[in-house]
């Protein structure tokens, strides 16, 4: 059974292709020559990060044309899936953007985390509120697609990413507390990981 409903999806998986393909490839290169201490990832952790992402871009691809794991049939409820859906999305692409304009130079990937040398710790724009709002704003935009899709994929594609984000949190942080000491202490006491006010 295809969807009647593709025209929905096709706008959130554009925003999403936008944001890895266009934006996130305008991160700053990665040069040994400027870098004062960088973190590591294990090939295993590379690996099953690229699995899983390749796999929840296929899962996306599907749900563009066939529905899988409806959560209802109602039109009512869909709808308001698809609005909710798209405004997590819309938060979370415009979260990205302020994030990444507040970090300007200071951006590295999530596989090649690093400080760099001369680097500040960013504590204003979003940074302010959380920690890691790049990471924050790739959740929001998977619930946002899932919720758009009427898919209990939600569930599963939620756990995932923020058991995935969570580690990675939590290795960059060991490493910013190396440089910034005291400073990424009192910064961290004041604000949340992800979500505001709560975690």
């Amino acid at each position: 059974m295809f969807r009647n409903d593709i025209l929905w999806l096709l706008p959130a998986l554009l925003l999403a292709l936008i944001q890895v393909k266009l934006i996130w490839p305008c991160q700053p290169e990665f040069d040994e020559a400027d870098t004062e201490m960088k973190g590591s990832n294990s090939e295993y952790d590379v690996l099953v990060f690229d699995y899983l992402q390749n796999v929840a871009y296929v899962l996306f691809i599907m749900q563009l044309f066939v529905p899988i794991l409806l959560i209802s049939r109602n039109f009512a409820v869909i709808f308001s899936l698809k609005i909710i859906g798209y405004l997590l999305v819309m938060a979370g692409f415009i979260i990205s953007l302020f994030a990444l304009n507040t970090l300007g130079n200071n951006w590295t990937g999530m596989t090649d985390y690093r400080i760099k040398k001369g680097q500040v710790l960013v504590q204003n724009g979003v940074y302010k509120i959380v920690r890691h709002p790049i990471y924050l704003a790739v959740i929001l935009e998977i619930v946002g697609y899932e919720f758009v899709a009427n898919s209990w994929f939600v569930i599963i594609l939620t756990l995932c990413s923020i058991v995935i984000m969570n580690k990675q949190a939590n290795k960059e942080e060991e490493l910013l507390t190396k440089k910034f000491g005291i400073e990424y202490q009192k910064y961290k006491s004041r604000t949340k990981k992800f979500i505001p006010f709560l975690y």
